[in-house]
């Protein structure tokens, strides 16, 4: 989980106290991340797992693939 946040162009949107990662993993895995910034460099993972095709579709879109 933690290679979406460095690695394939992640995308973030950030709603309220918590940001969602849109990402995919070096193995190919399109995983969509909810968490919340604690301080410089730390995040507390709040929830994770596969997109779904909307998800998908927007990620792929601010990739501009």
């Amino acid at each position: 989980m933690e290679e979406v946040f460095f690695a394939n162009s992640p995308q973030f949107r950030k709603s309220g106290e918590v940001t969602y990662a849109f990402g995919q993993t070096r193995a190919g895995r399109y995983l969509f991340i909810v968490f919340k910034h604690l301080s410089r460099g730390r995040a507390q993972v709040i929830t994770a797992r596969a997109m779904d095709q909307t998800e998908k579709r927007y990620y792929k879109k601010r990739r501009g693939l």
